[in-house]
């Protein structure tokens, strides 16, 4: 799906200034298998706690990223949000956009349809996390 050998790092970010003291992001472009451009935006929460609300925070950087977009005439590319989390306990919100309103099925094709890719580290103890290079970088 993705060609992860053409990741490169985009300029800008998404977070209000209000909310940097607790999380920082990053955008990726990425070529899919196909050929097409893909953005991948990671939103590093720095959280001791499962957040319910973070797909709400996903669709609110994702529509500023798309509106930015359309400012610079540019047309509008998908993008993959990923969360990592780091807390102590295991995450155990659901990922998918439809789970955060409780209304009938019959009402979801009128709303948002779409996850977010979850990264829980909550299982690793803070020795592994500062060891594992990869991790870090994540973190």
């Amino acid at each position: 799906m993705l060609d992860l050998n053409t990741l490169h790092l985009q300029d800008g970010s998404f977070v209000d200034e209000t909310m940097r003291e607790h999380q920082t992001d990053l955008l990726y472009q990425v070529q899919l298998a196909n050929g097409d451009a893909a953005f991948i935006y990671f939103l590093f929460e720095h959280k001791s706690y499962p957040d319910p609300l973070v797909i709400l925070q996903l669709l609110r950087y994702m529509v500023r990223f798309w509106e930015q977009q359309l400012k610079d005439g540019l047309p509008l590319a998908p993008i993959i949000p990923q969360v990592v989390y780091h807390g102590e306990r295991p995450w155990n919100i659901p990922t998918d956009f439809h789970s955060l309103l409780k209304v009938p099925v019959v009402l979801h094709p009128y709303l948002p349809s779409f996850h977010y890719h979850l990264s829980d580290f909550s299982h690793l103890s803070d020795e592994t996390i500062r060891g594992e290079i990869w991790l870090r970088v994540s973190l």
